[in-house]
């Protein structure tokens, strides 16, 4: 019988032969598979995938599959959307020494739509600093983990805020948080939330240095909701509106603070507010190109969620909001704004600390299958290129007086009043102290050292700063030779003789004397409120010490909505340099909108500076030249 067999199997063609021998031995191969065990024939490649979940997670994704890396939010894992904060925010390790539960790593399911959460991890930008952060929470080492923002920022729209909202889910920031020490039990990752209610990122710019934790190894920044669009900016007259050129300053503030820390711009989306419905018109167009600039990871509500509003589908309905709804029998996870600008806690915040988790989960993730190299803690350190707005240099504050310590920069009064127009704010951050006018000829005077304090960490001229101004003319040049305006420019730049100080032939001697000329004054920032109602104007003067222009501080714009803003004096510098403010009787409103109110509530002195049009409002377009 076996003769036969080996006589059948040698007439056969060696190309049947070859596929008649594969198919047995696919046949057989279960049959070995039982026998030997299943590590023998298993795949060979490295796999990131752990091999438990919680019970939370498990009972939430089902039979969705095995567990790994990316599987939240790179397979379609739709979740339960009736999970209780309890369920999502891990309850604390009892096991503190543990560095990584990968249950609660991995194990982690989104409300947010899968194909919104990739699309709102916009930009992952340059990964060195987020991977260096990322490998001392997966070692057990001490985090800091800071974040500056608004009133999205410090919670509005969820418990956080306090008791006077009918939600349990707490603000985005207090989410990630609690997933954080869930995740890497022995780091603990500490939060520090240095987010202020009606500010924008003119403030921050300023007192950076002295808000942010110097050790912080994570931040946060969320400002496109305050910072306005750039219709904003167009429709304001009164220069308070702050352009993109503070944003950027801060960006490179934080991102020269001791630990060189990963900087994570997240940048949230009303529906409503602003121009309603466009995804067009928003601040974080621009502010994404400046991270951009710096590779810095860049997170988008708007990217992630704007599909499904405009399907109107539950948990991103735009229809309504929950502050109109609360007795109308609407679900509570069915709307995504509390108000017209604030995320609702269990839809909005909850989708921005899944963006944040996300991004987290990403780098997590590169570690296991890439190691941090040596090379990647040179990069972080590198320094910062030159502004991508021209002359937009960090300074550092000689002085910054905001919430309750503004209250003694006041020296002398007439009228107004020191009050908190928020009495019931749960935490410091969310309270609105602040010395309020109402009535024509009330007056302050604000007491200041309006002596500067040199430039800020990212100032320092660079062989890229030295040959910006050279390489940028030389490009007029070329496009004048291109135009005919002049013959074409053929003589190389004299690399050597610039970084030597000599100045090119093509350099630009105008704008350098112009530079020569401004002296060393002092800007005094005057935060104020600004607002569509009510609001006033006043005179603003120095009387002692300090010289500067007479200037008017408006607080009323166009814009439906109540910030803090910056007003600029430029002042000689003196110890004790004394500023007027005296409420006039005009109003930029008219009608029921026209009033006298002002309220002050912040005074910084930073060094003087050249480019003064770039704290005024703005588009980038206006000061690429």
């Amino acid at each position: 019988m076996v003769a036969v067999y080996n006589a059948a199997w040698k007439r056969l063609h060696p190309g049947p032969a070859l596929v008649l021998g594969v198919l047995i031995g696919l046949s057989l191969l279960p049959v070995l598979k039982s026998l030997f065990g299943s590590q023998l024939f298993g795949c060979t490649c490295a796999t990131l995938a752990p091999t438990r979940r919680n019970s939370t997670a498990q009972s939430a994704i089902g039979a969705q599959g095995p567990s790994g890396p990316f599987s939240s939010f790179i397979y379609p894992t739709w979740p339960d959307s009736e999970l209780s904060p309890a369920e999502f925010i891990p309850a604390p390790p009892k096991n503190k020494k543990q560095a990584v539960n990968e249950a609660v790593l991995w194990g982690y399911v989104p409300a947010l739509d899968p194909r919104g959460l990739q699309r709102g991890l916009l930009q992952h930008g340059d990964p060195a600093r987020m991977r260096r952060a990322l490998h001392k929470l997966l070692s057990g080492e001490k985090v800091v983990v800071a974040a500056v923002g608004g009133s999205i920022t410090v919670g509005r729209g969820s418990a956080t805020q306090g008791t006077d909202i009918d939600t349990d889910w707490p603000s985005y920031l207090d989410q990630f948080h609690a997933w954080l020490r869930a995740a890497f039990p022995a780091s603990q990752p500490q939060l520090f939330n240095k987010a202020q209610s009606g500010s924008t990122s003119n403030i921050f710019d300023a007192c950076a240095e002295a808000m942010v934790p110097k050790d912080a190894d994570i931040v946060v920044v969320e400002f496109a909701m305050n910072d306005g669009t750039n219709v904003d900016c167009a429709r304001d007259g009164s220069g308070t509106v702050p352009a993109r050129a503070s944003f950027e300053r801060l960006l490179r503030k934080l991102q020269a603070l001791p630990n060189r820390p990963a900087v994570i711009v997240l940048n949230a989306y009303s529906f409503i507010r602003g121009s309603v419905g466009s995804y067009l018109k928003n601040a974080e167009n621009e502010m994404a190109i400046i991270a951009a600039y710096y590779g810095l990871p860049t997170l988008s509500v708007r990217a992630a969620v704007f599909h499904q509003m405009l399907r109107n589908q539950h948990g991103y309905r735009v229809d309504r909001v929950r502050t109109e709804n609360q007795e109308a029998g609407s679900d509570a996870d069915e709307l995504f704004l509390f108000d017209i600008s604030h995320p609702y806690g269990p839809t909005g915040h909850r989708f921005m600390a899944e963006l944040l988790i996300g991004l987290t989960q990403l780098t997590a993730g590169s570690l296991q299958a890439h190691a941090l190299q040596d090379s990647e803690h040179t990069v972080a350190e590198e320094s910062l290129p030159p502004p991508v707005i021209p002359g937009n240099y960090d300074k550092r504050a000689a002085s910054c007086s905001m919430s309750r310590n503004f209250e003694d920069v006041v020296v002398e009064k007439k009228g107004f009043k020191w009050v908190n127009e928020r009495p019931d704010a749960k935490t410091e951050n969310d309270e609105k102290w602040g010395w309020i006018g109402g009535k024509p000829g009330d007056y302050v005077v604000l007491g200041l050292d309006s002596r500067s304090s040199g430039d800020g960490a990212g100032a320092g001229a660079s062989v890229e700063d030295m040959l910006l101004p050279v390489l940028n003319n030389r490009a007029y040049a070329i496009l004048d030779s291109y135009n005919h305006l002049r013959g074409p420019v053929t003589a190389p730049v004299n690399v050597t003789a610039v970084l030597k100080g000599i100045p090119d032939a093509e350099a630009g001697a105008e704008e350098e004397k112009k530079n020569a000329d401004a002296g060393t004054r002092s800007q005094v920032l005057i935060g104020h409120l600004a607002s569509y109602e009510g609001m006033g104007q006043a005179e603003v003067e120095c009387v002692s010490g300090c010289e500067c222009e007479t200037t008017v501080l408006d607080g009323w714009w166009e814009r439906h909505a109540s910030l803090q803003v910056m007003h600029t004096v430029m002042v000689s510098e003196h110890p004790k340099c004394r500023i007027k403010l005296t409420i006039t009787d005009k109003s930029s409103g008219e009608g029921q909108a026209a009033g006298h109110k002002i309220k002050l509530m912040a005074a910084l002195v930073l060094a003087g500076t050249t480019t003064e049009g770039l704290s005024k409002p703005g588009r980038l377009s206006n000061i690429a030249h």
